[in-house]
């Protein structure tokens, strides 16, 4: 956007002075992007600007002027910064394509995350969710004094949903963490900030030629040319066995491809003016294989990583734990969780979107402006990134008392009633808002529930407070080590 560091001077924002050539990605990377963001607009206010490389950032904490980003002007805003060209079959992905095209596709998918299509998905989550209790058991046993290192324990029980959800595959990585696909699917989606190619073209974008003509791409291209090689395979033995009655993402994928993409009733009220069949397109075979690509990379660490956050707040909250425990008691008793009666849990509701505002695994979000767009006071020139800084906003002592302390209460009803939605967004906000957000809530809310039901957390020699985080592609814990203790 910016081959100088005069821009935001020129618009009258504030921000961080930039060194030459590297902009701000110095100071980003020391400080960390929480504490950098926290530090920015606690010292230049809600709208500041600073620079990635050449490229012009701004950065916008401001509620109106983020309402008129992401909703009321969102044609003028459509698209997320990428690098499209090196990613790979992730180009096709939801993620990376923009404008017309995003939104035929996003109408497409849309109908496979509706509450009837989730419904199906439930006995394949639950699935995961025995296995995970029996992993649970097996690991207190091998563990030291019962230690189990969380991150690892609900990664797995992620990447069993994500694999049959997705493509269909009992996958067991939490038993057989050596097969061929969880090796794939892990090493494709270990997300780096810090890879070469992207740092290089973010410092030196007048490389983006080369680096096409080299062929440069930011995934690995070994797990890339699997996950092709087997979505092909699984879609011609579905066409030859004709296996139409299958409820996971890619059959309703060869569904909206061949033009069968079915909504019922309660699909058809929930997509609105978007249900009609004229705006089901087909998709081609890249967009079935970036999709589904796209739906392992968002998916399988971001559900992980609260899951694993969640359980960090009830060990270090026996007080919360234990009201949980009660809750899920009264309310569904000994019966075995599924996709209805996790609903009846309110409370159970209240600590994950508190671990969400704490811990919320994307620190940042963004749009990319296309048409130059006055904005309050400030005029967007078209090409500009704007950020809106996640983490930040979700600690924001202005709206959050003790930002830091976890109070699941600030979810009441009560409490929700005078929160502005724009305080709280760990899923984004608008027409791209994350389209797999019930999927992934269902999953937390089951794997919790089933969790909480056996199994008591507590601190342990092993566990660290406050837990070690990095500040990568997602917020995680370096390792999260809790003292687990089966109920009988």
């Amino acid at each position: 956007m910016s081959r100088d560091f005069l821009t935001f001077k020129r618009m009258g924002l504030p921000g961080p002075t930039p060194l030459p050539i590297v902009g701000n990605v110095i100071a980003l990377a020391s400080e960390g992007t929480r504490a950098f963001d926290l530090n920015a607009l606690n010292k230049y206010g809600k709208v500041y600007g600073h620079f990635d490389g050449f490229a012009a950032n701004l950065v916008v904490a401001d509620k109106e002027i983020l309402r008129e980003i992401l909703v009321k002007q969102f044609n003028n805003f459509p698209d997320r910064f990428s690098f499209e060209e090196f990613s790979g079959d992730l180009r096709h992905g939801l993620a990376n394509v923009k404008g017309e095209h995003w939104k035929q596709n996003r109408n497409t998918i849309t109908p496979t995350f509706s509450s009837g299509k989730l419904r199906k998905m439930g006995p394949l989550i639950q699935k995961a969710c025995d296995t995970l209790m029996k992993t649970s058991r097996q690991l207190i046993k091998s563990g030291d004094d019962g230690q189990v290192e969380m991150k690892r324990l609900f990664g797995g029980f992620t990447m069993d949903v994500i694999s049959s959800t997705a493509f269909g595959i009992q996958a067991d990585s939490q038993s057989n963490p050596d097969d061929l696909f969880v090796k794939h699917a892990k090493k494709m989606f270990d997300l780096s900030v810090t890879n070469p190619y992207k740092l290089l073209m973010m410092y030196l974008p007048a490389l983006k030629p080369l680096f096409l003509k080299l062929g440069v791409c930011i995934f690995p291209r070994d797990s890339m040319a699997y996950f092709r090689k087997l979505t092909s395979q699984l879609l011609d033995e579905r066409r030859r066995n004709k296996e139409v009655d299958r409820n996971d993402f890619l059959q309703l994928m060869i569904n909206a491809q061949e033009g069968r993409l079915e909504l019922g009733d309660e699909d058809s009220k929930e997509q609105g003016d978007n249900s009609s069949k004229q705006n089901i397109r087909c998709l081609t075979f890249d967009e079935i294989v970036g999709n589904a690509e796209l739906f392992f990379a968002a998916g399988y660490e971001t559900t992980a990583l609260t899951l694993t956050m969640n359980a960090y707040n009830l060990a270090t909250n026996p007080e919360c734990q234990e009201r949980l425990r009660q809750e899920i008691v009264e309310k569904i008793g000994s019966e075995k969780i599924d996709s209805e009666n996790v609903t009846k849990l309110q409370y159970l509701d209240k600590c994950i979107n508190e671990t969400l505002r704490m811990f919320t695994p994307a620190l940042r979000i963004d749009r990319v402006c296309v048409k130059t767009t006055k904005v309050k006071d400030i005029t967007i020139p078209a090409g500009m990134t704007v950020t809106v800084p996640v983490y930040a906003i979700h600690h924001d002592p202005e709206v959050w008392e003790k930002p830091d302390v976890f109070n699941p209460e600030r979810f009441s009803a009560s409490e929700r009633a005078n929160q502005d939605p724009l305080d709280f967004m760990p899923f984004g906000y608008g027409p791209r808002s994350c389209i797999a957000m019930r999927l992934a809530l269902l999953e937390v809310k089951m794997a919790t529930a089933d969790i909480v039901q056996n199994f008591r957390f507590s601190v342990g020699s092993k566990t660290d407070i406050p837990p070690k985080m990095e500040d990568g592609f997602f917020l995680k814990p370096k390792h999260l080590w809790l003292k687990t203790e089966e109920i009988k």
